[in-house]
């Protein structure tokens, strides 16, 4: 039985690992892209480089702890996620990207809506962040929803919903003109983190 049980551990620690290289092979390239830009600037432009490698590297840290958690029991305290886009909040507000977010969650999320929700929420303003204009975006992260709350309806939440649907599937977004603002609501519920 001792025996079993470490061979288990053994497969599992492997498995964990292989995802977790996945992760990082997926974001090497921005990694090196970032590092390079960093290099071949100055000024302003290097300082805008290291800002977005801080904030590729907040992003990829948050994930693998998130990813790491959710193993652990296949759920993610929504503690865990409000810290992890906190981090991410810090690191855009050198954007001048500023994020207010409403938690209307349960303590304990399954883990794979709770990694989707984390996903939609960074991948949004990180769209906002590369469009290099001051934005406020009002986030209510929500069970089986996320939705965002901008000024106006701009080519990066054009780019934003063509980026996710391709990763996603289509009719997971839904955009709407309140006349003060524009509400862009993503359907987490029938989603999947993509590897």
């Amino acid at each position: 039985m001792p025996r079993r049980r470490q061979s288990t551990a053994v497969e599992m620690h492997q498995r964990l690992r292989r995802e977790v290289e996945a992760l990082l092979e997926e974001l090497r390239p921005y990694f090196r892209e970032f590092r390079e830009e960093i290099l071949r600037t100055e000024g302003q432009e290097r300082e805008h480089a290291v800002h977005k490698l801080n904030l590729l590297a907040t992003y990829t840290k948050k994930s693998c702890v998130l990813f790491l958690k959710s193993e652990e029991s296949g759920t993610i305290a929504l503690e865990e996620l409000e810290m992890a886009a906190s981090e991410i909040c810090s690191a855009l507000r050198a954007f001048h990207v500023h994020a207010a977010i409403t938690w209307s969650m349960p303590k304990v999320l399954p883990a794979q809506g709770a990694l989707l929700a984390f996903d939609a929420l960074v991948t949004f303003l990180a769209e906002a962040a590369r469009s290099r204009a001051e934005q406020e975006v009002y986030v209510t992260m929500g069970e089986k929803i996320v939705t965002f709350l901008v000024d106006g309806h701009d080519t990066w939440v054009d780019r934003w919903q063509s980026l996710w649907q391709e990763k996603h599937g289509e009719g997971c977004i839904s955009c709407r003109n309140l006349g003060y603002a524009v509400s862009v609501t993503c359907d987490i519920s029938r989603g999947e983190v993509a590897p």
